[in-house]
């Protein structure tokens, strides 16, 4: 294990920091815990890189989002009757 300690890249390293430092308060095992984190933080991180790329992803709200998958699902079931 050291050696693999030694052989990784900081941030690797301060990844592993940071989920020890996590609690796991649920009924799952550890790995699984830091499976879901590790997740979690995946796709946080992906929402933040996709916003800041398209600050207009930012701008739609869920209300906004459930109005806008409305209509267009009357739109395509208008287009069905045609």
């Amino acid at each position: 294990m050291d050696a693999f300690w030694n052989q990784t890249k900081s941030e690797t390293r301060s990844f592993i920091l940071a989920l020890q430092e996590k609690e796991c308060d649920s009924d799952q095992s550890l790995s699984a815990f830091w499976v879901d984190t590790f997740k979690n933080s995946a796709y946080v991180h992906w929402i933040d890189l996709v916003e800041a790329k398209y600050p207009d992803v930012k701008k739609i709200s869920t209300n906004e989002f459930k109005r806008i998958r409305q209509s267009f699902a009357e739109l395509l079931e208008e287009k069905r009757e045609v």
